[in-house]
């Protein structure tokens, strides 16, 4: 909300400026033509691969009609570190966190992961409905 009130400060350069907030835990929207289902991943139980226990816990979202269901493109960054899958003809992209990593889960497992920002453009000009992606 304060970088949508920030962009009404400065109409004329972020008119084109769409938000949209989530009334659960999820959220689709259309970018571009594809539909992009964003959710951070609090809920996404179990262990193993990310994109594997996301891609599992979507199935259930499908077969429970919920929103998150009609996504082409599934976003999320709570297991902090850069995957990405197409597995299920789907894409589940996992975002790497900012942070410098979890000391908490590098005790706990041994593993740890680079800090990164993730960008990407979405829309229907990309054969996979994404294209364009960088980490820094």
């Amino acid at each position: 909300e304060g970088i949508e009130e920030a962009c009404a400060a400065n109409p004329a350069r972020y008119e084109f400026v769409d938000f949209a907030y989530a009334k659960d835990l999820t959220l689709v929207v259309d970018a571009a033509g594809v539909n992009l289902g964003l959710t951070h991943g609090h809920q996404v139980r179990g262990s193993g691969a990310g994109s594997t226990t996301i891609e599992k816990w979507w199935q259930g979202q499908i077969m429970g009609c919920q929103p998150i269901a009609s996504a082409d493109i599934l976003l999320t960054a709570h297991r902090h570190h850069f995957q990405i899958s197409e597995e299920t003809g789907r894409t589940v992209i996992l975002a790497p966190a900012m942070d410098g990593g979890s000391y908490w889960f590098t005790s706990a497992t041994g593993k740890n992961s680079l800090p990164g920002m993730l960008t990407l453009t979405i829309g229907e000009g990309h054969a996979r409905g994404w294209g364009d992606m960088h980490i820094c």
